[in-house]
């Protein structure tokens, strides 16, 4: 072998070195970016399905008074306490003012049956009744929490949407 040609395969040594160190860099830094998205999509799913979880607890506690609104206590406002705490750091505020509100209205409507179960004439039990069972309504529960069930992550308050306190309706109402 002459000296050329050993010079030659050097500089094609050389040459191809100096291309594969970027051809590798570059390929590094795809599998990070496909790896940083992956766990990305992760923490939007693991947020998805916390969501979902407390959306399913308040939806069965309204089905459940929805079905029995003579229901004393129990498994509907056990749910709602649970939800209440859990949704604390997963939504916005108008959906935890939403859970405080219908805990609100079961604790009132429980009190207004054991009131009328007593035949205690003191107050409009049945007025009172009647408008702590018009709170639990599917379809607000499904408006208040639509913004957060799209699979997208959200920031707190993000398309927040307006949740009327139950004491503030129930105020006008009965003023």
């Amino acid at each position: 072998m002459a000296d050329g040609e050993v010079a030659a395969g050097f500089q094609l040594f050389s040459a191809l070195t100096a291309i594969a160190t970027p051809l590798v860099a570059i390929c590094v830094a795809w599998v990070a970016y496909q790896q940083w998205r992956t766990a990305q999509q992760r923490i939007v799913l693991d947020l998805f399905r916390d969501r979902l979880n407390v959306f399913d607890k308040v939806s069965r506690a309204v089905r459940l008074i929805e079905r029995d609104w003579q229901q004393k206590g129990g498994e509907p406002l056990s749910l709602l306490l649970t939800a209440r705490d859990e949704a604390r750091f997963l939504f916005g505020s108008e959906v935890s003012t939403y859970i405080l509100n219908l805990i609100l209205a079961a604790e009132d409507l429980e009190h207004a049956c054991k009131k009328l179960d007593e035949n205690d004439e003191s107050e409009d039990w049945e007025k009172l009744k009647d408008y702590s069972i018009r709170y639990f309504v599917t379809e607000e529960l499904a408006r208040v929490f639509e913004p957060y069930m799209d699979m997208r992550q959200r920031l707190h308050g993000a398309d927040a949407i307006p949740v009327e306190s139950y004491y503030d309706k129930k105020r006008s109402e009965f003023r």
